[in-house]
C-alpha cells in the first residue's frame, strides 16, 4: 500500500513538473525574454566580426600571421553559426511542443565538434608556427580567443576533480551545515505514549519464545568446563564451524537468521556450534540443551539492564 502511494505521489509530481514546463512554453514573455537574449548574442558576434574584417582589411599581405588571421576569423563565424543552431532549437521547442527531429539536434553538435578541433588547430597556430618578430593585433586577438575557449572546455574538469578530491569535505558540510526543518522539536510525547513498553523481562521472555532462545546461563556443571567470554575470534571461530545435523541435512538447507550476533536455526531444530579453543562448550552440550545463552545487555548503549527495567518497543522489525 505504502509502494502505491510513493508511485501516485511521484506520478503528481511529474505530472504537475510537465505542466508547469507547458506553461513556460507558452508564455510569450519568456519566449521574448529567450529571443531578445540571442538576438543580442547574435548583434555582438556578427558586429565582432565585421570589425576584426575591418582591421583585417589592409593587413593581408602580412604573411606572418596570416595563419592567425583565418583562425580568429573562422572562430567567430563558429560561434554566430553555433547561435544560430542553438536559437533554431529552441524556437522550435517553444513553439512546436515536440522532439525535435535528429537533422536538427545533430547540426549543433557537428558545431561542437568542430569548434573543439578548431581549437585544437589553434594549439598549433599560436605554440608551433613560426610567427612575427613583433606584437600584431591578430596574434592577440588569437589569444584572447585561445584562452577564453580553453577555460570554457577545462571548468567541467576541473569542477569534476574538485568535487572528487574533496568529497569527504563536501558530505561532511553538507550533513553537518545542512539546512534542516523549521520544526526540530523533540519527539511529542504523544507519539511516546503509543510505543509499547514491556519489562526487559518479559521481552527477553517473548524473545525466548519467538526464537526458542534461553536467557539464561547455560547449565554445563556436567561438563566442568566454563563458558567462554563471545569475543571476536569465538564467535567467528562458531560461526565458521556451524553444523546442520539431523533430517535437515539431507534435505533442502533450512533457511536461517542471527540474533544478538549468533546464528539462530528455526523452531525445533538442534543446536550444534563449537565456540572454538580448548575451553569452549562442546557440541553436544549444547545440542542436548537445544539451546544458548544471549548477554542481557542493550546492544547499542551498551547498558546492562535488570529484568524490572522498562523498555520501549520501536515500531520497527524486531529482526
Amino acid at each position: 500500500m505504502e509502494a502505491a502511494e510513493a508511485e501516485a505521489i511521484a506520478l503528481q509530481i511529474q505530472r504537475d513538473l510537465n505542466e508547469e514546463a507547458e506553461n513556460l512554453r507558452r508564455d510569450r514573455r519568456m519566449a521574448v525574454s529567450v529571443y531578445v537574449f540571442y538576438g543580442f548574442c547574435l548583434v555582438g558576434f556578427s558586429a565582432c566580426l565585421i570589425a576584426l574584417l575591418a582591421l583585417y582589411n589592409n593587413d593581408w599581405g602580412r604573411s606572418c600571421d596570416v595563419g592567425m588571421k583565418v583562425w580568429s576569423v573562422v572562430w567567430l563565424a563558429r560561434m554566430i553559426l553555433q547561435l544560430i543552431c542553438n536559437t533554431a532549437v529552441t524556437a522550435w521547442r517553444m513553439r512546436a511542443g515536440t522532439s525535435v527531429p535528429r537533422a536538427m539536434m545533430l547540426l549543433p553538435r557537428l558545431v561542437h565538434a568542430f569548434g573543439f578541433t578548431w581549437w585544437l588547430l589553434g594549439v598549433e597556430q599560436l605554440f608551433f608556427e613560426p610567427s612575427c618578430e613583433e606584437p600584431t593585433l591578430a596574434r592577440t586577438v588569437s589569444q584572447v580567443m585561445f584562452w577564453m575557449t580553453g577555460t570554457v572546455y577545462l571548468i567541467p574538469f576541473v569542477v569534476y576533480t574538485l568535487i572528487c578530491v574533496c568529497l569527504p569535505c563536501i558530505i561532511y558540510f553538507m550533513v553537518r551545515f545542512a539546512v534542516r526543518p523549521a520544526d526540530r522539536q523533540p519527539t511529542p510525547p504523544s507519539l511516546v505514549q503509543q510505543l509499547e513498553v514491556k519489562t526487559y523481562g518479559d521481552l527477553i521472555e517473548t524473545l525466548r519464545r519467538q526464537y526458542t532462545l534461553d536467557t539464561h546461563e547455560v547449565d554445563i556443571q556436567h561438563e566442568r568446563r566454563t563458558l567462554p567470554s563471545l569475543s571476536l575470534e569465538t564467535v567467528i571461530d562458531g560461526v565458521s564451524n556451524l553444523l546442520t545435523p539431523g533430517p535437515a541435512a539431507a534435505g533442502a538447507p533450512a533457511p536461517s537468521t542471527t540474533v544478538g550476533g549468533l546464528p539462530r536455526t528455526p523452531a525445533g531444530a538442534p543446536w550444534a556450534i563449537d565456540l572454538g579453543g580448548d575451553s569452549g562448550v562442546s557440541a553436544s552440550g549444547l545440542l542436548s540443551r537445544q539451546s544458548i545463552s544471549v548477554n542481557k545487555a542493550c546492544p547499542i548503549c551498551m547498558v546492562d539492564l535488570d529484568d524490572e527495567d522498562e523498555v520501549l518497543i520501536m515500531p520497527c522489525d524486531s529482526r
